[in-house]
């Protein structure tokens, strides 16, 4: 080997060494400024936390609910004369709590999207207070 050739290897190899580290030490840098920038100080109130610990149960209640609807079981509906399929493909629901479409759409409504707006509303109000 050459000494021209074994000063190439060496200049490529410190190079490639050098780039290594400093593309090492940028995403260590970026990770670092990642988690500074996804923590937060906010301590909610007791009249905050109160507030959450009663709503709790309720959104998980018609969480299920909703759940169970969707995706586990339907709503109860009336059989067709016979058994036979419907002509349109939709069956009767027969359900107490369920009249209408937009009773189903205010239980999903009322579960992921009015309490998280009231949620967000609120934590907004508080950070404004600080």
């Amino acid at each position: 080997m050459s000494k021209k050739n074994t000063a190439a290897t060496i200049a490529t190899i410190i190079v490639a060494v050098l780039a290594i580290a400093t593309t090492l030490f940028l995403l260590y840098q970026t990770s670092q400024q990642q988690i500074q920038e996804n923590q937060y100080n906010y301590v909610p109130s007791d009249e905050v936390n109160e507030e959450m610990n009663m709503n709790a149960v309720t959104l998980i209640k018609n969480n299920c609910e909703v759940f169970r609807i969707y995706l586990q079981y339907g709503l109860p509906h009336q059989a067709e004369p016979y058994n036979n399929v419907p002509e349109d493909g939709y069956y009767t629901v027969k359900s107490e709590n369920y009249k209408t479409f937009s009773d189903i759409e205010t239980l999903v409504n009322s579960t992921f999207v009015e309490k998280d707006t009231i949620d967000r509303k609120k934590r907004q109000s508080v950070s404004s207070q600080t």
